[in-house]
């Protein structure tokens, strides 16, 4: 027997039931973009880099808070669009990032000391693994572990070495 808490758990009962039948999958979907955009997490890119306008405005809202030297880690860096942003807002910072992708880690050019570029992956255990990628020469944003992830382009494969968290 299904208990209800209150009016509201009565209320939302059928909505639940409703989306939960096939051709009413798109409901919930459309709620979470809807709630999304209007938090500001899946708003406008600020240009071709990647970093949307709601990421800039999260940022300058909490890197002061952080203190004159805050530590930032960027995991993930790719081409480190939201690293310099980071090092934009607070110049002072000392921004950490890791790229396990050795095209893209070596075509990046470290132009500041409060950079520091690791080409290696972040894991809960140290290791090797296999990054899959599209071939390119410069390196993508589709990068994964899982190779079914990338499986819609052709493959390259990029031996890669994994960290384990700092404690």
């Amino acid at each position: 027997m299904i208990r209800f808490e209150s009016w509201k758990d009565i209320a939302a009962y059928p909505f639940f039931i409703l989306c939960a039948i096939r051709p009413f999958h798109w409901i919930p979907k459309l709620l979470f973009v809807l709630s999304t955009k209007a938090w500001g997490v899946s708003n406008a890119y600020m240009d071709s880099c990647g970093i949307t306008v709601s990421e800039v405005r999260m940022l300058k809202c909490l890197l002061p808070k952080m203190g004159v030297a805050p530590v930032v880690f960027d995991v993930g860096f790719n081409k480190g669009d939201y690293s310099k942003t980071v090092l934009d807002i607070v110049p002072n910072a000392k921004v950490f990032g890791f790229e396990p992708n050795p095209l893209i880690a070596e075509m990046i050019r470290q132009d500041s000391d409060n950079l520091e570029l690791i080409n290696c992956g972040l894991s809960d255990e140290v290791g090797h693994a296999d990054l899959h990628d599209a071939p390119s020469s410069h390196g993508t944003t589709i990068g994964s572990l899982h190779k079914e992830h990338v499986a819609n382009w052709c493959l390259a494969s990029h031996g890669i070495g994994i960290l384990p968290p700092v404690n």
